[in-house]
């Protein structure tokens, strides 16, 4: 009788190469065993290091994005992210990026009271 269940090794050869580096990006939610079945899968595909950081980069900013619209500044400290493929100087970047773009839209999307209190007079 052959077995049904998949091993680690068998679930990740399946998995596409961006699914692997969120895996590595997001380490803390896998066991040590996943995180070295996953780092080996991704060393047999062979991408180089700029892809891996452009995968990186993109599932960070959408991290942050996520952190930044569920973030309580009262009751919350921002957490500074990591990454296995990013320098902090890269990160830090990046979350500065995201911050000025989360302000910006949160200030476009304010009512400006003034203005229509000022439309309804005239």
């Amino acid at each position: 009788i052959k077995s049904t269940i998949m091993t680690l090794k068998e679930r990740y050869a399946n998995e596409d190469t961006i699914s692997l580096i969120a895996v590595l990006e997001d380490s803390d939610n896998y066991t040590q065993e996943c995180i070295s079945v996953v780092k080996k899968e991704l060393e047999k595909r062979d991408f180089d290091d700029h892809f891996k950081k452009g995968v990186a980069e993109s599932l960070l900013r959408e991290k942050i994005k996520k952190m930044l619209d569920e973030f309580d500044p009262v009751n919350e400290k921002i957490i500074f992210p990591e990454s296995r493929f990013l320098e902090d100087e890269e990160i830090r970047i990046i979350l500065k990026e995201e911050f000025d773009i989360f302000l910006e839209t949160r200030e476009a999307m304010k009512i400006d009271v003034w203005k229509y209190a000022i439309g309804g007079i005239l």
